[in-house]
């Protein structure tokens, strides 16, 4: 496979412009070859205790499929989807400051009614704890 996996990967060639020539190539010829094609890199990174951290770098293909979110609750990151502009969807425009709640899983009544050794150890509803920013 080479290339960490990504070998045939097909990428939309492009002219001086950007524009699609409505040809494909794979990753490794493009890369190889010197061949123009679009792609898109996601990095976070926060200023904390006086250094710069790079918390993430993830290709675009993750992006909407919730593969950041371990990363950014493991490092206890705030959410901002609330502020003028934004196209999130109203219920969905909140913001956290640090770990959002709503990340936390909660088990189903029926597990915890079925299973003794879980009573009492559940995380809390994260339910309307934070109420969704409004311009």
């Amino acid at each position: 496979m080479g290339n960490g996996g990504y070998s045939m990967e097909v990428l939309d060639i492009v002219d001086e412009q950007g524009i699609p020539t409505g040809e494909t190539v794979t990753r490794s010829v493009a890369h190889a070859e010197g061949i123009r094609h679009r792609t898109s890199h996601v990095w976070i990174a926060r200023q904390k205790d006086g250094q710069v951290q790079l918390l993430l770098q993830k290709r675009i293909e993750f992006w909407g499929e919730g593969i950041i979110m371990f990363d950014l609750k493991r490092l206890d990151v705030s959410t901002k989807r609330g502020y003028v502009g934004t196209n999130s969807p109203t219920s969905y425009r909140l913001n956290t400051d640090g770990r959002a709640p709503y990340w936390n899983f909660v088990i189903s009544r029926g597990e915890v009614q079925n299973n003794k050794a879980i009573i009492g150890k559940n995380n809390p509803d994260p339910s309307g704890i934070i109420k969704p920013w409004t311009e």
